[in-house]
């Protein structure tokens, strides 16, 4: 036989047999999609995420400073002065004739190049990272620790043996290693006690198992203070710059206060609010309605927990986000802070919870009898 080292099995043939897997017939299948409770090795991503997204948000930040009286009222002004300049330069000077509108021609171009820029600069380096230090610096600093509940202690390890007795008396919680610094050190995770737990959670969606969206509920019963603290106001920063720069001393105006003030980053909350938090996602991702999905199991978490109110703060740059909370998702505007004299603002929303869930839940049904009613025209028509 010329097959007898193969082993038959069944009826089949070897002829009969491909080696080639089967055509799928029937409709692709798309990405798969999961959200979840926030994992430890998920932390990098989450960052990355929120201020991939916080970046993306600037032209909208431009935009709105585009859209203040001021801002084009500064550039007017200025230029009406740049034009003023351009035949007071050139009177004395023996140029060509046509020198002084190609002169004006250059001005308006380059002056409203660098007026452009200039906004963008400010909204990107200025604004922008501001928002994105406060996270980093503070809640999402640690998700675990702020989120999910834990506590988190550093040891140093003195030797093996110490390690793994420590390891057994703690019961086997996790340990990991900071490998970058001289001394071995272990950080044990305990859960914080059940009067100190909150009903605060973390979730992050993930695409083909890659994490690309995040969404927060925060609840804490204490204020919350900006671990950064508070900055110097620009012009003080430069003016400390230029001293140092040509090694002058720093005069008292330009100096900070002796102690520094906390600056409030969230206040606290009753037992029955929450805030939504962290909404972030990946701008590839964005405009498939994701944040629906994201959005609505918070408001479900909050439901489960007892939560009446949840609310969310958005700035200027995050008007997309300020128009889904309130068109799709039924918060309302309770308050609107200026922050800047170039359009920034800060407003705070709110939503009843039991007011959402009536509404999700009316339209869950009407989404399964429209279903039900094609499905019911389509075997009609097949009939």
């Amino acid at each position: 036989m010329a097959n007898d080292d193969q082993i038959k099995v069944g009826n089949a043939s070897h002829n009969s047999v491909t080696s080639e897997p089967p055509k799928e017939t029937g409709p692709t299948r798309g990405p798969d999609i999961v959200l979840r409770t926030f994992q430890p090795s998920d932390l990098p991503y989450a960052k990355h995420i929120y201020y991939s997204t916080y970046f993306g948000q600037v032209p909208q930040g431009v935009k709105s400073k585009l859209l203040h009286p001021l801002t084009w009222a500064l550039f007017i002004g200025s230029y009406s002065y740049l034009m003023a300049l351009v035949p007071i330069v050139i009177s004395d000077m023996n140029f060509p004739w046509w020198t002084g509108t190609a002169l004006r021609i250059f001005v308006t171009f380059a002056w409203t190049v660098l007026s452009f820029a200039g906004l963008f600069v400010y909204t990107d380096r200025k604004e922008a990272v501001d928002g994105i230090e406060d996270a980093m610096c503070n809640d999402m600093k640690d998700i675990e620790e702020y989120y999910l509940g834990w506590n988190k202690e550093e040891r140093v390890v003195e030797d093996d043996k110490d390690f793994s007795t420590s390891k057994a008396a703690e019961g086997g919680k996790k340990v990991t290693f900071d490998k970058s610094s001289k001394a071995a050190t272990e950080v044990i995770k305990t859960r914080k006690p059940d009067e100190e737990r909150t009903a605060s959670q973390f979730w992050v969606l993930t695409i083909n198992s890659i994490p690309s969206a995040t969404v927060a509920i925060d609840q804490h019963h204490d204020i919350v203070y900006n671990a950064r603290g508070e900055m110097l106001a620009p012009w003080k920063q430069a003016g400390q710059f230029l001293c140092r720069r040509y090694h002058l001393s720093i005069p008292k105006f330009l100096e900070g206060p002796a102690v520094p003030k906390q600056t409030v980053l969230f206040p606290a909350h009753k037992k029955n609010e929450a805030s939504l938090q962290r909404l972030a996602i990946q701008g590839e991702y964005q405009g498939f309605g994701l944040s629906n999905i994201l959005i609505s199991r918070a408001m479900m978490w909050a439901n489960e927990h007892n939560i009446e109110v949840v609310y969310a703060k958005v700035n200027q740059m995050q008007k997309p986000t300020q128009t889904i909370l309130k068109n799709k998702h039924g918060f309302r505007q309770i308050s609107r802070k200026s922050t800047g004299w170039f359009g920034q603002y800060e407003v705070e929303l709110q939503c009843n919870v039991k007011d959402w869930v009536e509404k999700y839940e009316k339209d869950m049904r009407e989404k399964e009898e429209s279903e039900k009613q094609l499905k019911e025209e389509q075997s009609s028509k097949e009939q």
